[in-house]
């Protein structure tokens, strides 16, 4: 069986001149947005309503700085994210990433309600929203992914995202919480489900409609797994590729313990259709990459979190007014992981 891929001296993580660690910012790191001397904005990041803005620092740096608040972002509010990006940075986690992954961010910090993130802009290196990835450029992702899944294998971290919040996140229950509030994104949501049941053979839409009713069903199967840090939101949105580097971006709000299936999961759900390569194999893919560490419940588990999370995604394009050719795309996409997922049901459903 293939030995998993192990931190190496190209892996390990080095200091980067580009990022202050948190012992180095010392008390500066908590007060970043005290030091703004110039801004301007950059309008808002997609449906979130979480506000972008390049910014000078006294000290010359310009810096890109994020704004969030469970006030506006339903997403936040979705997940119970209260500023998780913040307790990463304060603990000092992204010292601790492999060398391999340009996270990009300079800071984090608290201001009451709200919390802002600094980082590097580098807007210039992301995937444009065109653009295929070939095999090379797909194993180039899930290598850094894995080599930031290796670097904390066996770890949880509780403060962070929990399996239950990150599968509450385009629930039935979060699609009617939000329509109530007059959020946009509830009534794509509760349309979305509403479609997934008709494309979905019945058994498999209830089960899987049951469980995004209770996410907490199926994360305490997961939960029994193997845990490690994930991302959270592995995509191609959120991708880029600088030098030999994966640049990977938006961190904390999903970033917490999950198996490392979790990641690819969610992965092949949103960008799978964007890949010069099979799905079959970038799932081999990953299996190699794990080795004799590669739990096969965990990913049949992470199949089945693939739908429960984003099941509603599949139906998006027909929810958003698409006809015939939205609705063949959703049914062509989901011929793969219908079969899958059913499969998967057969031996592990918490319904």
């Amino acid at each position: 069986m293939a030995q998993p891929r192990e931190m190496s001296d190209q892996t390990a993580p080095t200091p980067d001149a580009r990022y202050a660690t948190t012992r180095d910012l010392g008390q500066a790191r908590s007060a970043l947005s005290d030091q703004i001397v110039a801004r301007a904005a950059l309008g808002s990041e997609g449906a979130s309503g979480n506000t972008l803005e390049r910014v000078i620092l006294r000290d010359g740096r310009e810096l890109i700085r994020k704004e969030v608040s469970r006030k506006w972002d339903w997403i936040s509010r979705a997940t119970r994210d209260d500023g998780r990006v913040v307790e990463m940075w304060e603990r000092g986690l992204f010292e601790r990433f492999p060398s391999t992954i340009d996270h990009a961010t300079v800071a984090a910090e608290h201001a009451g309600d709200r919390w802002s993130v600094f980082m590097h802009d580098v807007s210039a290196h992301l995937v444009p929203g065109d653009r295929r990835l070939g095999r090379t450029e797909v194993r180039h992702v899930l290598e850094a992914v894995a080599d930031l899944h290796l670097a904390f294998w066996g770890e949880r971290f509780d403060e962070l995202c929990a399996l239950e919040d990150r599968y509450n996140l385009l629930s039935p229950p979060t699609g009617r919480r939000e329509r109530e509030r007059g959020e946009r994104a509830g009534e794509l949501i509760t349309r979305c489900w509403e479609h997934f049941a008709e494309l979905v053979p019945g058994e498999i839409a209830t089960a899987i409609v049951a469980m995004a009713e209770q996410p907490a069903l199926l994360a305490e199967l997961l939960d029994a797994c193997e845990p490690t840090l994930i991302h959270g939101d592995v995509r191609l949105n959120n991708l880029g590729f600088s030098d030999d580097r994966v640049v990977l971006v938006d961190w904390g709000e999903r970033t917490g313990s999950a198996p490392a299936a979790v990641e690819l999961a969610s992965f092949l759900v949103f960008d799978a259709e964007r890949f010069d390569v099979t799905r079959d194999e970038v799932v081999a893919e990953f299996r190699s990459l794990y080795g004799d560490r590669h739990d096969e419940k965990a990913l049949e588990l992470a199949l089945i979190g693939g739908f429960v999370q984003l099941g509603c995604h599949f139906p998006l394009p027909i929810a958003l007014g698409g006809g015939d050719e939205a609705r063949a795309a959703a049914r062509a996409e989901l011929a793969w992981w219908t079969p899958k997922v059913a499969a998967a049901l057969e031996k592990w459903s918490p319904v």
